[in-house]
């Protein structure tokens, strides 16, 4: 494992790029320091999304996965429960549906009794994902609503455009499509805009 001074100046150039969203440019910074076992919970994170970019998926998700524990062993719930989401997204596209379910679950355990946080948002997305899936587009409407309700009570820009995004989907499905097309549009200029 490389000493810590050595290993300060790709870690800043790792996250100078991923600030600027060169995604190559920051895989390539943290790939060492990620191979040799040097990066903390939040290089991880980095690289994990360094490496999703550049289409290193099974790289991606490993170091998501260490990011999680390392998350988990310093107490960081709030952390850990954004990292758990993340990779419950990443096994749902690869349609392996119980490990999926299993990293919802465990986000939403590491979320009982803790203060509303943009997590919860997350948890409510995912759950509305799911009811989406289901055809139970009313249970699903009401999950992203409360996830709206949370992204507004806490002013996240993001969770706002994720929850905006999906209702739109969801009203679209339920009939109600002028209001659900005006929440994508909305969503589509934020994007289009840097307001995420």
């Amino acid at each position: 494992m490389k000493s810590t001074e050595a290993l300060q100046e790709p870690l800043a150039a790792g996250r100078d790029a991923v600030a600027r969203r060169a995604w190559p440019e920051a895989y390539e910074a943290l790939r060492p320091a990620y191979a040799s076992g040097g990066l903390d919970a939040d290089h991880l994170e980095l690289f994990g999304k360094a490496a999703w970019w550049v289409g290193r998926p099974a790289e991606a998700t490993e170091a998501w996965e260490r990011a999680y524990g390392k998350h988990v062993e310093r107490g960081e719930k709030l952390r850990a429960a954004l990292v758990a989401i993340t990779l419950r997204r990443q096994y749902g596209a690869k349609l392996a549906k119980s490990v999926a379910q299993g990293w919802l679950n465990r986000a939403e355990r590491l979320l009982e009794g803790e203060p509303e946080s943009i997590a919860h948002g997350y948890v409510a997305i995912a759950n509305g994902s799911l009811a989406w899936q289901r055809g139970e587009l009313g249970h699903a409407l009401s999950h992203l609503e409360s996830a709206a309700a949370t992204a507004e009570r806490l002013d996240d820009a993001k969770l706002r455009s994720w929850a905006s995004m999906y209702r739109g989907m969801v009203l679209v499905d339920l009939g109600r499509v002028d209001e659900g097309w005006a929440l994508l549009e909305d969503v589509s200029a934020a994007a289009v805009g840097n307001e995420l």
